[in-house]
C-alpha cells in the first residue's frame, strides 16, 4: 500500500545569491484548461503542476533558484553543534551563507519559506538567517503551530508542548527543527514531524548535473555512476528501467550484472554490483549476427547521465514528491528531455513533480507545458534575479512560445544584438 501523496506546493526565498527581493516558485495550478492531465489532484490540497521548466539567460539565476532550494535542504540536514554552537564540526558542516552582495544593506535577513502537502495536511515551514544566525523559525501543520522561534524566544503549539517544552535552548546557528529531529523520541517525531520528516529526506529530491558530471570523472577512483551495494538493487533496477531505456531508443538491448571488486586507500575492498550494456552486433546485410557487451564506462556522458536519472525518476513516479534538477537536458538529446518530461505529465503519474531549468527550447510550445508550467528568471541591471511565469504574462495559448521567446518577447534570454549595436555605436 503506497503512503499518502507529499507534494510541494510552493517555495519562496528572498535576499540569497542573485535573488534580492522576494521571489516564490508557486507549483499551484491556474484555471486554465489546457492539459488536464498535468495537474495532481489530492483531497485536501490546492490543485498542482506535475511539471515547471524554467528558462532564462546564462548567470539569470536560474541555478541560484535550485542552489536556494538545495540550501533549505542542506540547513535542515546540518548536523546539531555537540557544544554551544560554535564547535568547528557545526560549523565546517553548515551550508555557505549567500546573501546577496550587491546592495548597501548587508544586514537585510535572507528569508526561506517552503509548504507541501504531507500526510493529508498542508505544511508550511520556513526561517530567515542575519550571518548564518538563525533569527526566525516558524512551522505549522494545517493550522495549528508547532512552534515559532524568534530570535532566543520559543513558543509551541498546544499539541506540541508537552513533546517540545523542555528544549527551550538552541544554538542561534541551527535551525530547531533540525536539532528535533535528532534529540526527540521516536514517538515526539511520529507524532509533530512525520510529515515533515519524510518530505525531506525521502521526497525532496534534488538532482544536480554539476555534481553528477564531477561524480563521473571519479568514478575510476571509487564507483561507476550507476551501481548498486547489493545484487537485489542492482536486479530491481533492471526490471524497472530497461523497458524505459529501450523506449528511449539507446540501441541498448539488455543490462548485465556483474560483482566487481574495489580498492580503496586505507580500506578493505569493497564488492559493487555494476551494470555492463549489452548492445546488438549486426552484419552487413543489417541481420542480427550477435551481442556485444561495454562496461558503462564505455558509454556516452549522455546515456550515463540518463541511467542515472532514470533511476531516481522511476522512483520519484513510484513514490511520490518532488524531483529538482538543475540543467537537466545537458548531455541529453532533446527527444531525450522531453521523454522524461512526457513521463510526469503522463496521466499514469498521480503522485511526482519535476522542478528542471533547461537552455532546450525544443519542448517551449503549448503541445508540451501549459502556460502556468513555463518559468522565466530574468536578471536586472542591478544584478537582481526575478521569476515570472508565462501564465504572469497573460499570453494566449494559440501562440508560438518559442519564437517569441527566441524573439525576446519574454525576457530571461541574453540581450546579444543590443550589446553589439552598442559596442557599433561607440566605436570610433
Amino acid at each position: 500500500m503506497k503512503d499518502d501523496a507529499v507534494m510541494l506546493v510552493m517555495f519562496r526565498v528572498k535576499n540569497f545569491a542573485s535573488f534580492r527581493d522576494e521571489v516564490v516558485l508557486d507549483m499551484r495550478a491556474t484555471s486554465y484548461a489546457q492539459h488536464p492531465s498535468h495537474i495532481l489532484i489530492e483531497k485536501g490540497c490546492p490543485k498542482l503542476l506535475k511539471t515547471t521548466a524554467i528558462y532564462g539567460a546564462n548567470a539569470s539565476g536560474k541555478s541560484n533558484l535550485i542552489r536556494a532550494m538545495h540550501f533549505f535542504k542542506q540547513k535542515i540536514f546540518q548536523r546539531p553543534a555537540i557544544d554551544d554552537g560554535d564547535s568547528a564540526e557545526s560549523i565546517s558542516n553548515a551550508p555557505p551563507y549567500e546573501p546577496f552582495l550587491l546592495s548597501p544593506d548587508r544586514k537585510e535577513p535572507t528569508e526561506f519559506q517552503i509548504v507541501f502537502f504531507a500526510d493529508g495536511k498542508t505544511h508550511d515551514y520556513g526561517f530567515s538567517l542575519v550571518d548564518d544566525q538563525v533569527v526566525e523559525e516558524v512551522y505549522y501543520v494545517g493550522t495549528q503551530d508547532v512552534f515559532t522561534r524568534r530570535g532566543d524566544s520559543l513558543a509551541f503549539g498546544k499539541k506540541a508542548q508537552p513533546f517540545l517544552s523542555k528544549y527551550d535552548k538552541i544554538s542561534p546557528r541551527e535551525l530547531f527543527a533540525s536539532a528535533m529531529l535528532v534529540f526527540l523520541d521516536k514517538e515526539a517525531k511520529e507524532t509533530l514531524f512525520s510529515g515533515f520528516w519524510r518530505f525531506f529526506a525521502r521526497e525532496y529530491v534534488m538532482y544536480d548535473t554539476i555534481f553528477y558530471e564531477s561524480s563521473i570523472k571519479r568514478a575510476h577512483e571509487t564507483f561507476p555512476a550507476v551501481s548498486f551495494i547489493n545484487e537485489e538493487g542492482a536486479i530491481h533496477f533492471r526490471e524497472r528501467c530497461l523497458p524505459l531505456i529501450k523506449l528511449a531508443d539507446f540501441s541498448i538491448r539488455d543490462l548485465e550484472i556483474r560483482s566487481q571488486e574495489f580498492s580503496l586507500p586505507g580500506r578493505k575492498p569493497i564488492t559493487r554490483y555494476v551494470l555492463d550494456i549489452v548492445h546488438t552486433v549486426y552484419d552487413a546485410d543489417k541481420r542480427e549476427v550477435g551481442t556485444v557487451i561495454f562496461p558503462l564506462e564505455r558509454e556516452s556522458s549522455g546515456t550515463k547521465q540518463f541511467l542515472e536519472l532514470i533511476e531516481d525518476i522511476t522512483d520519484a513516479i513510484d513514490r511520490g514528491g518532488v524531483f529538482i534538477a538543475d540543467e537537466m537536458s545537458a548531455h541529453l538529446h532533446p527527444f531525450l528531455s522531453k521523454f522524461i518530461v512526457d513521463l510526469f505529465q503522463a496521466e499514469s503519474n498521480t503522485r511526482a513533480q519535476l522542478i528542471f531549468t533547461t537552455h532546450d527550447v525544443s519542448m517551449l510550445s503549448s503541445a508540451q507545458f501549459r502556460r502556468d508550467e513555463i518559468v522565466f528568471v530574468e536578471k536586472d541591471e542591478q544584478g537582481a534575479s526575478e521569476i515570472f511565469s508565462l501564465s504572469d504574462l497573460k499570453e494566449r495559448e494559440d501562440v508560438n512560445f518559442q519564437k517569441n521567446y527566441l524573439q525576446g518577447k519574454y525576457g530571461a534570454i541574453p540581450i546579444i544584438r543590443e550589446v553589439m549595436e552598442e559596442e557599433a555605436e561607440a566605436a570610433p
